[in-house]
């Protein structure tokens, strides 16, 4: 009976798997999320491939490497490898709303900075005023996206902006979700191209241009495209604080991976193997006493030849189990 333990076992291993392979992260901005917050969609259409702190080095010089919605703090490592990135010819874009990415600006030595605050357009906007209408024009082409709870761009001294809210726009300062005679209106630049670097440094102030719900309004998705243009595009990941459950998945998957690489795949597929036809028999043991509404001693005999190790006692108790 031991063995058959050990048969359960690793069919919960598989069990496991299966959902870890079926079930995706529900976390923002992950390319395997397909619910609103997720960037699935754009990851396909634009064949976006993840990439880490570290590994910086070895994309093509003419990729885009997106970094999108950090939720921490940018350290002095992450900054120079995106540094080295920027001088060795490829373009970076920086999406944020809160102003995270801010830390990464200075580090970069560039001026533009986030300014947190909310961005809301009464007139031009996508069903509420937190929605708002942009244009941009990059590359003499213009385009009409649409943001999400975004915010504005200061300090774009360094470069050229590249796209501008409207002039019934405004920033709530307070937060009230109303124009206030002290709040500013716009038009504001919300997105700013860079040249001081051998490559190009883009800055948008919103994070969910591209999210799932986002990509098919207006332009979002001809700007996805004009962005990253015939080169090949990046997500630097590791800038979000993860769910548990994404944890478990990212370890899961990522030593499963490592399964499949080594000589450890042959005997785990032969295991399950195994584990199906061990399964499949139990099954039909118990189909067969369920048609015949009990065991007989026949069954049991049955069951000793084909598995000599195990005690009839215990057989039998399981037999007893199984007609409950």
């Amino acid at each position: 009976m031991k063995q058959y333990l050990v048969f359960g076992l690793i069919f919960a291993i598989a069990v496991v798997l299966l959902i870890v392979a079926e079930v995706p992260s529900k976390d923002d901005f992950s390319p395997d999320n397909p619910l609103f917050n997720g960037l699935s969609q754009a990851s396909k259409i634009a064949d976006i491939q993840t990439v880490t702190i570290g590994s910086l080095g070895s994309l093509p010089p003419n990729s885009t490497l997106f970094i999108i919605g950090p939720d921490k703090a940018f350290t002095e490592k992450q900054a120079d490898e995106i540094r080295g990135f920027l001088e060795r010819g490829g373009s970076a874009v920086v999406m944020d709303d809160f102003g995270t990415a801010n830390s990464l600006l200075m580090m970069l030595t560039v001026n533009t900075r986030l300014n947190g605050s909310l961005l809301m357009d009464p007139l031009y906007m996508y069903r509420n005023p937190a929605l708002p209408l942009v244009r941009f024009d990059l590359k003499g082409e213009e385009m009409n996206v649409y943001f999400n709870y975004a915010t504005v761009l200061e300090g774009t001294d360094d470069g050229k902006c590249i796209a501008y809210s409207s002039p019934f726009s405004f920033l709530d300062l307070n937060g009230n979700g109303k124009k206030d005679p002290e709040e500013p209106y716009g038009p504001f630049c919300v997105a700013e191209s860079l040249k001081n670097f051998q490559g190009r440094l883009i800055v948008i102030s919103d994070s969910s241009v591209f999210i799932n719900s986002m990509l098919d309004k207006g332009d979002n998705e001809k700007l996805l495209d004009a962005l990253v243009g015939n080169g090949r595009a990046f997500l630097l990941t590791g800038l979000w604080n993860q769910s548990e459950y994404t944890l478990i998945r990212s370890s899961i998957s990522g030593g499963f991976s490592a399964l499949m690489n080594t000589w450890l795949l042959y005997p785990f597929a032969l295991a399950l193997l195994f584990v199906g036809m061990e399964v499949g028999s139990i099954l039909y043991i118990h189909l067969q006493m369920k048609s015949r509404k009990g065991y007989s001693q026949e069954d049991i005999e049955a069951i000793l030849r084909r598995h000599p190790e195990w005690k009839r006692e215990e057989i039998e108790e399981l037999l007893e189990e199984m007609k409950k």
